[in-house]
């Protein structure tokens, strides 16, 4: 068992896959951090197919994830975490922010589904790093990507995709940004 486990992503929105690496750092981890980066994105709530929703949007879904599985309120913490734009420093930033803003047991497992972001992290870093790659969870297509295109076009149910705790959330948040726009739209027109 790891002491401090560590999950930084995007989660825009949060989906299957998440819960499922979440899942599997509880079950690893005494303590668990999830990092929400920010997307940089300040047109949050409109129909923006990279990052339509606001960090605290990401940060009540992640929340409403955490309340299915046991103790999380002691075992976890939610932070936010600026992105720096310089993947040579990210990796030490990650953790350095984690020490200064979360529990203050060092990180020794990191979760990621992907190692692109971390290839230029130091030896040290990389022997912490758990690569949970989609297939393994049978969530193998499933990414925030495909999740936005459908939500957002409303091209087919994607209910599928994402965690049923979130679902209702979610398809309100996206029915308020038609909602909105659509207002703004009929707004110009006149």
């Amino acid at each position: 068992m790891y002491q401090h486990g560590l999950l930084v992503g995007r989660f825009q929105p949060p989906h299957a896959g998440h819960r499922m690496i979440i899942s599997h750092a509880l079950h690893e981890c005494s303590l668990l951090t999830i990092l929400i980066g920010d997307t940089g994105n300040s047109n949050y709530g409109h129909l923006d197919t990279s990052s339509p929703f606001s960090i605290s949007q990401r940060y009540q879904m992640i929340s409403e994830i955490l309340k299915k599985f046991p103790n999380t309120s002691k075992r976890c913490r939610i932070r936010l975490i600026l992105n720096i734009h310089n993947p040579l420093y990210w990796p030490d930033y990650l953790l350095t922010y984690v020490r200064h803003f979360s529990f203050p047991v060092p990180v020794d497992r990191i979760y990621c589904g992907e190692s692109r972001d971390y290839d230029l992290a130091s030896p040290e870093f990389k022997k912490k790093l758990c690569i949970l790659k989609r297939d393994e969870f049978d969530t193998p297509n499933i990414s925030g990507t495909i999740i936005r295109k459908y939500m957002l076009a409303r091209l087919q149910d994607w209910e599928y995709l994402v965690p049923s705790e979130i679902y209702k959330m979610l398809n309100g948040f996206v029915n308020k940004i038609y909602k909105e726009d659509d207002h703004a739209h009929n707004k110009k027109s006149t």
